[in-house]
């Protein structure tokens, strides 16, 4: 089985005011098959629906969370595509290419729309950007894709005059790319973790310092009654404060940067969308005060157990 991908463009989407950059795709009931689709809530396609090309469409999972705000009804909602008013039938699952989870390609900033319908919103190109094969199981796979794949290449060379401006993939080539993409993601997770690590032992050593420098303070409070537990409960706050602070200065930083790369990215690409999760704020911000919880309860542990009498006297 083999079909073509020429329905495929990125549009402007807009839903109640807001608006978002994503791609738009247009199946056929063979390239649902193919892509092995799934729907987590609403429904799939209708056949008359693309035997007809209504104005219907299935969305990715974020445009359904950071644009729909997941509704409770979902057939009452309708998002506007490059100015045309679109009823949401269905929200995809999370799953990328062939039905991989986790993968290279996702499918969370995507809205499919049948066909025929894709032709409403852009004006259809004559070529293919992909070509796709389907092979159906057979007991000598492996040679029948070797086969087919010379075939391709040779089909290819001959219709593109000799220059080899093509690439002829087998699905298993998307097995390195989960490879790859795995790595970067090991990559910026134990760059974040050893941020933490550096981040929290500047704070101790902070604190350290600081219980130093205060310990004449730390021993008239204690002579006025503080308990060691109210000691060991400021330090900590402190701590906590610090490594908040930090936190905010580093979503900032990074929310800056961010911009900057956008802003140049989209010289070259226009529709390059500006997507930062107010989650991933949260989850920072609180990371780097449990950060500062952490590192900083030895200091607030040592300034509670201070000797009041010898803390006195300490110049």
């Amino acid at each position: 089985r083999t079909f073509g991908e020429r329905k495929r463009s990125n549009a402007s989407v807009v839903h109640r005011g807001e608006r978002k950059f994503a791609t738009v795709l247009g199946i056929t009931p063979e390239s649902w098959a193919f892509y092995r689709f799934e729907v987590e809530r609403g429904r799939p396609f209708l056949p008359r629906e693309f035997e007809s090309g209504e104005r219907v469409c299935i969305v990715g999972a974020r445009i359904d969370t950071e644009m729909l705000h997941r509704p409770r009804m979902l057939e009452k909602q309708r998002i506007e595509i490059a100015g045309i008013l679109c009823q949401v039938v269905g929200v995809l699952a999370d799953e990328s290419f062939a039905g991989r989870p986790k993968g290279i390609w996702s499918w969370k900033d995507t809205i499919l729309v049948p066909d025929r319908t894709f032709g409403l919103f852009f004006q259809e190109r004559e070529h293919f950007d992909t070509l796709y094969v389907q092979i159906p199981w057979i007991p000598t796979l492996e040679r029948q894709i070797a086969m087919t794949r010379k075939f391709l290449e040779a089909l290819l060379t001959r219709t593109h005059y000799g220059v080899p401006n093509f690439a002829v993939k087998e699905e298993e080539t998307n097995a390195t790319e989960r490879l790859i993409y795995l790595a970067i993601h090991l990559l910026i997770y134990a760059t974040a973790g050893i941020s933490l690590v550096v981040g929290g032992i500047n704070i101790m050593n902070i604190m350290l310092f600081s219980v130093t420098r205060r310990t004449r303070e730390i021993g008239i409070r204690r002579a006025l009654g503080a308990s060691r537990e109210e000691i060991r409960r400021q330090f900590v706050a402190e701590a906590a404060i610090i490594g908040g602070i930090g936190g905010l200065l580093g979503i900032t930083g990074a929310v800056g940067l961010i911009a900057i790369a956008t802003a140049i990215l989209r010289t070259f690409f226009p529709d390059w969308p500006l997507t930062i999760p107010v989650w991933s704020g949260v989850v920072g911000f609180f990371a780097s005060m449990a950060t500062g919880l952490f590192f900083g309860w030895m200091p607030a542990k040592r300034a509670a157990e201070l000797d009041p009498i010898e803390a006195l006297r300490f110049e």
